[in-house]
């Protein structure tokens, strides 16, 4: 489920760049144009989003199912997922 989401908020990022480029959003456009805002900020949090999501619910499972065996892996799995 991890991947649609990232998929799914990187098409409606460029969606919003794309129809930017040519409505009235002028500002925005010229705003992402080089690129630093888009790459560093944007594409990043839609990147991780889903991967901390998932982190935080498999914290929530240890807590709640106090089984650290499997939940447990699978969050470390997620936030080394993050940082790859």
């Amino acid at each position: 489920m991890v991947r649609p989401l990232q998929d799914i908020s990187g098409v409606t990022v460029n969606l919003i760049y794309t129809a930017s480029k040519y409505a009235s959003l002028r500002p925005v456009a010229s705003y992402l144009e080089d690129g630093a805002v888009l790459r560093d900020y944007v594409l990043t949090a839609c990147v991780v989003s889903p991967l901390a999501w998932r982190y935080m619910q498999n914290l929530r499972n240890v807590h709640d199912e106090r089984a650290r065996i499997p939940h447990a892996l699978n969050a470390v799995k997620y936030m080394a997922s993050a940082f790859v």
